[in-house]
């Protein structure tokens, strides 16, 4: 199953982790292909090839950038490890210490606690707060394939349980940066204007503002007097990435050879096509002329003067694209807080959150040009400058309380993952949602065989088609009831008015 399927019918609340049903697995299994061919459903914006050469380790020749950055071929990667098998030694050594000790005293603690199923279950909570944050040192420290998906994990509460959720929500923004003088010589040696890059330098703080999985951020000024953000890809990073991918394709291999005494797989899902997906985004998250593209892109729609959304629309980094290369990318600095940082006044964050609600629809069902990594570290609350109505009382657009306060505006950072959703995929998406709600779901399902989101297999199969049709009806009625009496009544009521909107809070978040 594609990230983009895994994450349409997660949205959509279809049980996932369980099958459709109880004890049904799902038999989500992508159609082979060959990876030359595009994606049909998430197109990433198109990179070039990138002539340059890295070394790639001391002895061992080198990979070109085109090999390890513009795009991920599984096969290409197995053959330069074949050649070379000391790196991919190294890289699993490395990662197979701390992962074998972590799973030995996390067995070791649900043992002691009788086994707990999962979250809420008795010794659960006991056993996470323990390992929770060993896991997270792990993930941190074995590199942005992990940290990548500790991330993806971090959003799903649902499954891991709230304290574990929060362990790993550190990933998201709170990452260890890597050394301040490498970064300086990659930005001397990777802008092809020396002049530049040494007033770039001569203005750039002498430590990280910020670090995240594959890279760390400084704060420079320009000689112009335009404060800009500098990312600085981490040395090593693509070797590293290119070796987890080849270990990780390797284990999801095994596991779908794993049989049982009848010669059935014991994992129906499409484990190595998962890991095929997930390491080709990441491969595109590299390249820093891409993340460059991808922020000009999603500007021209979704930047100053955009009217695709309510005035003042979402604020989006300026580019300077004279300061980029493969592994530095200078934008705008933007000042600002976490969309949700616990600091923000309820009525305030709920706008916010309300136009990014908006915003992700417009992209998902209008433009198709779509930010495919908008977690809480990439979405900023940000001071509305004055020429879009920034001042504070009366001024109209952006998210406003009481008079006096300072009116503040939606802002999307990291431009890594951008996607392009095809017209016959927003087309038949409005068409889900509009079946949904009339509770046609044999439809859907029909409707989710033309688009390949599901497979001709679970379509034709009775019992697998009903578990599916009925986790929908289930989903459906879970997503899409409402207590319209109740809302009534508390509107009638005195502060009725406050209930509808802490629990029009709860619904969104």
């Amino acid at each position: 199953m594609t990230m983009f399927r895994w994450l349409l019918l997660a949205s959509l609340g279809v049980p996932l982790s369980t099958g459709f049903d109880q004890g049904t697995a799902p038999r989500l299994r992508l159609r082979a292909r060959p990876r030359a061919r595009a994606r049909p459903w998430i197109a990433a914006v198109s990179t070039s090839a990138v002539p340059t050469t890295i070394a790639i380790g001391q002895g061992t020749g080198s990979l070109s950038d085109a090999d390890l950055l513009s795009s991920y071929d599984p096969d290409r990667l197995a053959a330069y490890f074949a050649r070379h098998p000391l790196e991919l030694g190294r890289r699993a050594g490395a990662l197979g210490g701390g992962v074998a000790s972590l799973l030995i005293n996390t067995a070791a603690d649900l043992q002691q606690a009788g086994f707990p199923g999962g979250p809420g279950e008795p010794g659960w909570e006991a056993v996470v707060e323990k390992r929770g944050p060993e896991l997270r040192r792990l993930l941190e420290k074995s590199g942005p394939s992990f940290v990548k998906f500790g991330q993806a994990l971090a959003s799903r509460s649902d499954l891991l349980g709230p304290t574990l959720a929060n362990e790993l929500l550190a990933l998201q923004d709170a990452i260890p940066p890597f050394d301040d003088a490498e970064a300086r010589a990659i930005i001397e040696t990777e802008l092809p204007d020396a002049a530049a890059a040494a007033a770039l330098l001569g203005a750039m703080s002498n430590t990280t503002v910020a670090a995240a999985s594959l890279a760390n951020v400084y704060k420079s000024t320009l000689p112009s007097g335009e404060a800009v953000a500098v990312k600085v890809q981490r040395p090593d990073v693509r070797l590293q990435v290119a070796a987890d991918a080849v270990l990780l394709r390797s284990g999801a291999a095994a596991v779908e050879a794993l049989r049982d005494l009848r010669g059935e797989r014991l994992v129906k899902a499409a484990v190595v096509d998962a890991v095929d997906e997930f390491m080709s985004r990441l491969f595109e998250e590299m390249d820093f002329e891409n993340e460059a593209r991808n922020l000009g892109k999603f500007s021209e729609l979704y930047g100053a003067g955009s009217t695709r959304l309510p005035a003042p629309g979402v604020r989006v980094p300026a580019l300077y694209p004279a300061l980029c290369s493969p592994r530095v990318v200078t934008m705008e600095w933007l000042d600002g807080t976490k969309l949700l940082d616990g600091t923000t006044d309820d009525e305030t964050a709920l706008a916010l959150v309300e136009l990014g609600i908006e915003c992700t629809l417009s992209q998902l069902l209008d433009t198709g040009v779509m930010h495919a990594d908008p977690h809480a570290g990439n979405l900023l609350q940000v001071e509305l400058r004055e020429e879009e109505g920034g001042a504070t009382g009366a001024a109209t657009g952006g998210a406003a309380g009481a008079k006096g306060k300072k009116r503040t505006q939606l802002a999307y950072l990291d431009f890594g993952l951008v996607s392009e959703v095809p017209v016959a995929v927003r087309d038949g998406l409005v068409c889900a949602v509009v079946l949904l709600v009339g509770k046609e779901f044999e439809k859907v399902a029909d409707l989710f065989g033309e688009l390949m989101l599901l497979p001709q297999s679970v379509l034709d199969d009775p019992v697998e088609r009903a578990a599916f049709t009925k986790a929908l009806a289930g989903a459906a009625d879970r997503l899409l009831s409402f207590d319209g009496e109740a809302e009534a009544e508390a509107e009638a009521d005195e502060g009725g008015k406050e209930t509808q909107r802490t629990q029009r809070t709860q619904r969104i978040q």
